[in-house]
């Protein structure tokens, strides 16, 4: 019996393709400056984790039979720390303002109607991108000790000289003083963030070969996103207490 099988060429393909061998690398050992010293790095201020929760009704550009796949990418586009003024025991309340999107990309079949065969349904495999947005503000209680937060304050002071005559002031003399303390500002970074949702198909009732289709989808979403505030401070190394 005679093989069938066609031999599959790789040639007029692809181009440029090439197969890489493996380099061979030699590790240093990681060598840093022994204490004590002072280092600006980032210090971890807080790692919440939050829940927000997102309605949205999103239209399609065509009446679809089905959802075949979504996929999320969650982004944050503003995480802003703002003191509240109020404390709780020891600790000094701050207000995280938290703006971001769910980039969704919906694949969805499409419906060409068949007269001729009532048992078939084609169509074509299809998608639309869209951005969800969503807001919230979450409270985050912080050791006034570990956050350099304070309001920048600006002083201007005004003193009066006295006259050469001892026996009123100067007027025409005045000296201004201005002061502002800057801190570096608290920033964030995602540790991880899981999306949970309900597809519910609306705007439905238009029936091709007794299929219903629809062409508007509501998602109502559950968002559990991590994150670490953190902010960056002069910080005291010790030395090698073990010699």
């Amino acid at each position: 019996m005679k093989n069938k099988c066609k031999v599959i060429s790789c040639k007029h393909q692809v181009k440029g393709a090439k197969t890489l061998s493996e380099c061979p690398a030699e590790f240093r050992p990681v060598v840093g400056v022994d204490g004590p010293l002072v280092a600006k790095i980032p210090v971890v201020l807080a790692e919440p984790e939050v829940q927000i929760n997102v309605e949205a009704l999103i239209p399609l550009p065509e009446r679809a039979l089905e959802i075949k796949r979504i996929l999320k990418d969650l982004t944050i586009t503003q995480c802003k720390l703002v003191p509240s003024g109020r404390f709780v025991g020891n600790d000094r309340i701050y207000k995280l303002f938290l703006e971001g999107c769910v980039r969704k990309n919906i694949e969805y079949a499409t419906v060409e109607s068949h007269p001729r065969n009532k048992y078939r349904i084609s169509g074509d495999i299809k998608h639309t991108t869209v951005n969800v947005p969503f807001e919230c503000v979450v409270e985050i209680p912080l050791d006034p000790d570990i956050l350099v937060f304070r309001e920048p304050r600006f002083f201007s002071e005004r003193i009066d000289f006295i006259s050469k005559s001892g026996l009123s002031r100067d007027p025409s003399e005045v000296v201004l003083r201005n002061r502002a303390d800057f801190q570096e500002k608290p920033f964030c970074e995602i540790v991880d963030a899981e999306v949970v949702e309900l597809d519910i198909q609306e705007d439905g009732g238009y029936w091709v070969q007794g299929e219903k289709t629809f062409r508007k989808l509501r998602e109502k979403m559950v968002i559990h996103v991590a994150f670490k505030i953190l902010q960056t401070q002069q910080v005291n190394i010790p030395g090698n207490n073990n010699g």
